[in-house]
């Protein structure tokens, strides 16, 4: 079935955690952690949900008809302010004075990754007739398809990326033979010590990268699990919150 899904920036979104299923107005909605501003210089190996901000994911299945912006903001608006009335705590909005989200000249061939300070080589050469040829320089780069992927930074960087979080996991259970004596301040310890003491729902990139397959959630489910391509033990999984709304509030009521 055909879709189309929109994704919409938050505010006051941070620590969210969980996520947000609501229906009943047409248009099921859903608000999820995401990871902003398309990280690729700036690609961490982890990342933990509590410091990841907020979206909104609205997707528009055939055959409902598509709305334009107003409509959008006004339901996502409806949406957030009939859930602010069980989670009193909530300050999720719509409104956002410091924008995250830009739009790509399609018809420039670097793209804006990092927060738009990285520009990244994007050449379709697959469907853009005026690409003759694109081809690795270096010996050390001679095996690769450079037309496999419009975005020409994957080839380079794909490889280093999962070579850096296969390394970084070995470390989260990495262990040292600590020998401490008491002090006034702490007691002594003898034995081994893990050199990381992980907080809850921690993420690595990859894990954060498929928090965008929320989107496809069809609210059957209870929870969404981020499963870890490394090991199991570091899966994690989102509580669903699900909200049904029969109520249509004024924009006025809705923006406060």
């Amino acid at each position: 079935m055909a879709a189309i899904t929109y994704t919409y920036q938050l505010s006051n979104g941070k620590g969210l955690e969980k996520i947000l299923y609501f229906s009943g107005l047409g248009y099921n909605l859903s608000v999820h952690p995401a990871l902003y501003g398309d990280p690729i210089l700036t690609s961490q190996a982890f990342y933990y949900l509590k410091d990841l901000d907020a979206v909104a994911s609205l997707r528009i299945e055939y055959p409902n008809p598509q709305l334009n912006e107003n409509q959008i903001e006004y339901l996502i608006d409806n949406y957030l302010f009939e859930y602010s009335t069980t989670a009193i705590d909530s300050k999720l909005t719509s409104k956002v004075m410091d924008y995250s989200f830009w739009r790509n000249n399609i018809h420039q061939i670097y793209h804006n990754y990092d927060n738009q300070n990285t520009g990244a080589l994007i050449i379709d050469a697959l469907n853009d007739e005026s690409v003759i040829s694109i081809e690795p320089i270096d010996d050390i780069d001679k095996d690769l398809d450079l037309t496999s992927d419009w975005a020409i930074s994957n080839h380079f960087t794909e490889p280093v990326i999962d070579e850096y979080l296969t390394k970084m996991h070995k470390l989260l259970n990495k262990k040292v033979m600590l020998k401490m004596l008491p002090t006034e301040e702490r007691d002594g310890y003898f034995g081994k010590k893990r050199i990381f003491d992980i907080d809850e729902c921690l993420i690595d990139l990859y894990q954060a990268k498929e928090l965008d397959r929320i989107s496809y959630i069809d609210g059957t489910q209870d929870e969404f699990t981020l499963n870890n391509s490394f090991n199991p033990e570091y899966n994690v999984s989102l509580p669903i919150t699900k909200i049904n709304c029969q109520n249509l509030y004024n924009r006025a009521t809705c923006r406060l």
